[in-house]
Formats: C-alpha cells, sequence, structure tokens
C-alpha cells in the first residue's frame, strides 16, 4: 500500500482524467433517483425496539399514576 499521509498532492496529479466524460454503462440502467436517494435513508437496525421502548414508557406512566393515586387516596383517608 503506498503511503498517502506523508505525500503531497499536485494540483496537477488528475490532468490527465479530468476532463474525461462521466461514466455510463453499456450494461446497467441508471439507478432511478427515488432509490439512490432511499440507499441514504435511515434503517430500522432494531426491528421492534422503538415499540417496545414506547411500551415500557406507557407502563412506567401508569404506576407513576397508580402510585399518585394511592398516595392521594392514603391522604384523603388520613383526614
Amino acid at each position: 500500500m503506498a503511503d498517502t499521509k506523508n505525500r503531497e498532492y499536485n494540483i496537477h496529479d488528475y490532468d490527465d482524467i479530468i476532463r474525461l466524460p462521466h461514466h455510463s454503462s453499456a450494461v446497467h440502467s441508471s439507478m432511478p433517483v427515488k432509490d439512490r436517494a432511499a440507499q441514504f435513508a435511515p434503517f430500522a437496525a432494531l426491528t421492534g425496539h422503538g415499540e417496545r421502548i414506547r411500551e415500557t414508557a406507557h407502563m412506567a406512566e401508569e404506576k407513576a399514576e397508580e402510585k399518585t393515586e394511592e398516595k392521594t387516596e392514603e391522604k384523603i383517608e388520613d383526614i
């Protein structure tokens, strides 16, 4: 492998290819713009993980509400 860390780049390094026409394949058609954009779209690496987090948060909220209600009832009974 070439040592590229210490190499100084010359502005003329690519003069031989800079003006070449863009390559177009004779075999493969161009990818549609929609599909090209989709390859950079986010994806769910952990399928169902988000739903499980929402369920857990909902259960925690319900539990907190129950405790609040219990404390309120205890205070009412003390009166």
